[in-house]
Order: C-alpha cells, then structure tokens, then sequence
C-alpha cells in the first residue's frame, strides 16, 4: 500500500566555493543540478501525486446533486523549499550557489501561483548561517567574522530551519510566503561574507 505524501520539504544543497571564472565547470553543473533541478523535479513528482489524489477525492455528481462545497477548502499538500540568504543577495565565490538559491525562489513564487488553486501551497525558507555540515569548514576568524555581522550574534539551528517549516506546513492560508531565517542578517545595510 502506497502512502500519501502531504508536505515536500526541498531541502537539499551542495555548494563550490570559487569565482565563476576559475571555477570547474563540472562543479558548477553539479551545484546547480543538486540544487535546483532537484527541487524542481521534486516539487513536479510530489506535485503530480498531489493531484491525482485531489482529483480522486472530488466528489462524483449523480443526477442533481452539487458538488461538495467544501471541496475548495480541503487541503491539498505543501511544498517548502529551503533557498539561501545567498540566493537573495549574492555573494562573492559563490555565483553557481547564489544563482541555484535565487532559482529555488523563482520557481517557488511561479509554483505558487500554479498550484494554489488546487490547494497546494508552496512557500520558502531563506536561511542565513545555520549550523550544518556546510558551514562546519569554516576556519575560526571567518565564522568569528560572520558571527559578528549577524544581528542575534550566532549562526542558526538545523532545528530552526526544521520549526520554520512546520509552521509553513501547517498555516493553511501559508503560500506564496518566504521566511527569513537569518538571525536579522537581511536587516542589515551591507552583508559580509
């Protein structure tokens, strides 16, 4: 027997540290691979799915009976993908990461607006530095440098991120919304990177 899948959280992301010009062309194609064509051939699988599954849930008409007008209402699905602070503003050697991320956003706001009248909602997380496996490399005067630019004065939680996205998958009326998960670093007039 085959589950139902309600929420899709798009999460995944690789990066490559380098200027656009120097960097490994195989590197860049992976990142942007890994990042964007994976949640948007993910969000199409999940979508699809989503939709049979409303679809077979419609109410059959026999004679004159209406259509359940609760029908509108019923929740569809959700779809949350994690794009980048980076994704917003840039950010010197990470052109392939940043473009990847801003990409994420884009098709958010389009998927939005394609799937809401089904009930799906799609919505994103733009989380500055976080505490991850992607961060973990970096030397101590850099995360030092980092953590004094942000606002709240430390790097973000996995934990964080993950609150963030049950909030987004359980507001009903949530879509088409993007939350900043940065510690206030997007409030500040310049970024340091």
């Amino acid at each position: 027997m085959q589950s139902d899948v309600d929420v899709l959280v798009n999460a995944a992301g690789i990066t490559n540290s380098s200027l656009l010009m120097r960097a490994d062309p195989g590197k860049l194609e992976e990142v942007v691979q890994t990042n964007l064509m994976g949640t948007i051939w993910a969000s199409r699988s999940l979508a699809k799915r989503m939709l049979v599954k409303r679809k077979s849930d419609r109410p059959t008409v026999t004679g004159n009976e209406s259509l359940d007008p609760t029908f509108g209402n019923r929740r569809g699905g959700c779809i949350i993908n994690v794009s980048s602070l980076l994704g917003v503003s840039g950010g010197k050697g990470a052109a392939a990461y940043a473009a990847s991320k801003a990409g994420v956003l884009g098709l958010t706001r389009a998927l939005a607006a394609e799937l809401g009248p089904a009930g799906i909602r799609v919505n994103a997380i733009v989380p500055g530095y976080i505490d991850t496996d992607m961060t973990s490399g970096m030397s101590p005067e850099t995360r030092q440098k980092l953590t004094d630019s942000i606002p709240l004065k430390r790097f973000g939680t996995p934990e964080e991120v993950a609150e963030a996205a049950v909030f987004l998958a359980t507001n009903e009326y949530a879509s088409n919304c993007t939350i900043n998960l940065d510690g206030g670093l997007s409030a500040t007039v310049r970024f340091t990177f």
